[in-house]
């Protein structure tokens, strides 16, 4: 992921997303990229049922766990990320990489999606 904190280019993940999307998959949006993903949803057919928002717990990264522990057991799940700290950028793919598989990843300028297995350990 890249440390960009005020830019970010989440359109183009967007069509990535809508493109790669399998009814059942779950997206959960880091919560940095929560006003640009729900800017954006509608055009790219996205209910709001349809993804997870994370919590955002700044001071304290056991509060992400908790919402990543919760998606343990899913195939697939997307990660979509802009507006994110460099620490936590890296406490969060460690994290997710130390879970499951990572299988894809889209980036754009200071945007990304990831698409993990979390069904079995990584």
């Amino acid at each position: 992921m890249k440390n960009q904190l005020y830019m970010e280019e989440l359109r183009p993940l967007m069509d990535s997303l809508r493109e790669e999307y399998q009814e059942g998959d779950i997206i959960y949006i880091y919560y940095g990229a929560k006003a640009a993903f729900k800017y954006y949803q509608s055009d790219f057919g996205f209910a709001d049922q349809d993804f997870i928002i994370g919590v955002a717990s700044r001071g304290n990264q056991e509060n992400y766990l908790e919402d990543i522990r919760l998606l343990k057991g899913n195939e697939r799940i997307w990660f979509v990320f802009s507006h994110v700290y460099k620490v936590e950028d890296e406490f969060f793919l460690e994290s997710l990489d130390s879970m499951g598989v990572r299988r894809k990843h889209f980036d754009e300028y200071g945007a990304d999606l990831y698409l993990y297995d979390l069904s079995q350990d990584g």
